[in-house]
């Protein structure tokens, strides 16, 4: 039973999307609203939660070189289309970005932060006709309020991630036993997602701009296969596709729980390995599994946004697991790896999705490798030792806790710093 679950649990949280998942969930909002707002738009009241609000200042929305939360709202009003979700801005015309644009240099988006946490997201618009409301929170896409005139509509079919009960509970034992003895067949989704992250990352690495992290951190050569010089290659390639979803490429992305960076960091370099090695199918399939759900393990504890950055520590933690598993490592160091990715980065930050992204993925990636290599040589760190526990799991509860009680202020004042408006008063 359990591997049933842990197999649904896999599936239902690697969902496409095109661009980086916060403006795409406002585009999804926007786009909903606009499906039902008539006449001439006269104003856009948009809410955000402060850790949405920081992962959209500064990405690019796919294919029109723009940035912001009010670009976004605006472009899935004017061209979204609400039945792709998170991929609302798929086939944007000229025309729609053009009006967007104007949307916004008339100031008809106004943005506000509101104070309570948790994925939040609120837009208003009034028309000369009507008025239309739609609500997203919980997850990205899942919509609890969508209305008309003050008529609620029918909602949209809830997103895939609130199918499984996400808390239920998983151990990082059951993951590496599901990893290892699950019906290799049953992986096969694992494939779309390999597939899209790898084509992204690949163009990613042939983009030459000197801004860009992956490419100039590539000096792989397949006549070199060594552990070192393949990490090096892994960290490039994920790098890489960071660099071109946050530039704005209109090219979907496999997200994993709720992130297409956190998809790509546990994705990218373990199919890299396997390709390079030649290894066969199953060993990638497994390898993804592994490293897919090490990081839902960890973003299960942490919660959807947080102030500490995702990528590194989930996702990284995901692929030390992954490496560890490839080049024949035991549970015992499959999970000494994970500790050893923990203790190392627990305290790199989330401030906001950015270009930069790629480099902390780019030290994620380098740290797993190093970690898997410290492990596969029955080196680990020390309970004791800072925040590590006597097991991997208190390990991440003692991440947990210094994360939601000593990190509870962080994003007010990353908001504060990346130039946030005020809060909302509470009955706005």
């Amino acid at each position: 039973m359990k591997q049933n679950w842990m197999l649904s649990l896999l599936k239902q949280k690697l969902s496409p999307a095109l661009g980086c998942t916060e403006p795409a969930a406002l585009a999804y909002a926007g786009a909903l609203a606009g499906k039902y707002v008539q006449g001439r738009i006269l104003q856009v009241q948009v809410r955000v939660d402060k850790n949405l609000y920081k992962n959209c200042l500064r990405v690019t929305i796919p294919g029109t070189g723009l940035k912001g939360l009010d670009y976004a709202v605006a472009l899935g009003i004017t061209g979204g289309k609400p039945e792709y979700k998170l991929e609302a801005l798929c086939d944007l015309s000229d025309a729609a970005i053009s009006n967007a644009e104007e949307m916004v240099s008339n100031g008809m988006v106004k943005l506000k932060i509101q104070a309570e946490t948790g994925l939040y997201i609120s837009v208003l618009v009034e028309s000369e006709n009507d008025s239309v409301h739609c609500i997203i929170e919980g997850s990205h896409s899942e919509v609890t309020l969508l209305e008309h005139n003050g008529q609620k509509l029918k909602l949209p079919d809830l997103d895939q991630e609130t199918v499984v009960d996400y808390n239920k509970g998983f151990s990082i034992d059951e993951i590496v036993e599901f990893s290892r003895s699950i019906p290799a067949e049953a992986l096969d989704f694992l494939a779309e997602a390999r597939k899209l992250n790898h084509d992204l990352a690949l163009i990613g690495l042939g983009d030459q701009d000197k801004n860009f992290v992956g490419p100039a951190l590539n000096s792989w050569t397949k006549d070199d296969l060594g552990f070192d010089h393949l990490s090096g290659y892994a960290r490039s390639l994920a790098a890489a596709g960071c660099d071109a979803r946050m530039s704005g490429r209109r090219k979907t992305v496999m997200a994993l729980a709720g992130s297409g960076n956190q998809g790509i960091t546990a994705i990218v370099p373990v199919y890299a390995v396997v390709e390079a090695l030649g290894l066969d199918r199953e060993v990638g399939l497994r390898a993804l599994a592994l490293s897919c759900l090490v990081t839902l393990y960890i973003k299960s504890k942490l919660g959807l946004l947080t102030p500490v950055c995702g990528c590194a520590i989930a996702a990284g933690a995901g692929v030390s697991a992954a490496i560890t598993y490839i080049y024949g490592g035991d549970d015992s160091q499959v999970k000494a790896a994970v500790t050893n990715l923990v203790g190392g980065l627990a305290g790199m930050i989330c401030d906001g999705a950015k270009g930069s992204c790629a480099f902390k993925i780019a030290i994620a990636v380098g740290a797993a490798f190093d970690s898997a290599k410290l492990a596969l040589n029955n080196k680990r760190i020390l309970p004791g030792d800072g925040i590590v526990g006597s097991t991997i799991e208190g390990t991440v509860d003692n991440l947990v806790i210094i994360t939601r009680e000593g990190m509870q202020d962080l994003d007010d004042t990353l908001v504060r710093v990346l130039g946030g408006r005020i809060y909302l008063p509470e009955n706005f």
